[in-house]
């Protein structure tokens, strides 16, 4: 009865519930399913099936049932309709739009490889959506694009932008480098900030080498 609205058809429930019918797979209730419900209960569970359409049949037709009609629908100001599916084409039109291709700048300094070449299988899979990856030749992340700072990691070593035509982009400093529990980290933004591309979000305390050899011991 959870997915009939009318409810006419519970006493089929519970006659099969009170025969303690049970399934031997998740199916949904039809007669092609009957295979599913062979056992104990089935009994029970044939009746109240038979008994739930039945019932179900009679009772609407005996009862019936409302339907919720606001008054005066059928009242239509002159030229709404057409107002309306003017209306609907626009915001049909609107999204169907295709935007133009957005120019995003490197956020790191250094050589780009590609994402699945990566060690972390988060990335390297895509789960994470597409991108690249960046082996940095100085400790300086840059915002990419013009936006808005998203989302700031508390150890400071992932940033998410915003950019004002509303790309989200996770910008992710190195391989495990949550493990350094933001000790290497200086962040120069908060969340909430405007950013133009260009403007740095992050720094290294220390050097890039140093940071994954530190990573590498811990591993």
């Amino acid at each position: 009865m959870g997915v009939n609205r009318i409810n006419h058809n519970q006493l089929g429930g519970a006659i099969a519930g009170g025969y303690h019918a049970s399934a031997v797979a998740l199916v949904p209730k039809s007669l092609l399913t009957f295979p599913a419900f062979v056992g104990p209960g089935f009994i029970g569970y044939a009746v109240g099936f038979g008994a739930a359409f039945v019932l179900s049949v009679i009772l609407t037709y005996l009862v019936g049932f409302d339907d919720p009609v606001e008054e005066n629908a059928d009242k239509v100001p002159a030229g709404s309709t057409a107002r309306g599916a003017a209306a609907i084409e626009r915001q049909q039109a609107s999204d169907l739009q295709i935007y133009d291709k957005q120019e995003i700048l490197s956020p790191l300094k250094g050589r780009i490889v590609p994402l699945t070449e990566m060690e972390d299988e988060a990335f390297a899979s895509l789960a994470m959506g597409k991108g690249a990856a960046i082996l940095p030749s100085e400790g300086k992340l840059y915002a990419p694009a013009d936006g808005t700072v998203a989302l700031v990691f508390r150890t400071g070593h992932a940033y998410s932008v915003v950019t004002e035509d509303g790309a989200e982009l996770l910008i992710h400093i190195g391989v495990n480098t949550v493990k350094l529990k933001g000790q290497y980290f200086i962040s120069h933004v908060k969340q909430g900030d405007t950013v133009k591309a260009g403007d740095l979000l992050a720094e290294l305390v220390e050097s890039v080498q140093a940071i994954f050899a530190e990573l590498a011991k811990e591993n």
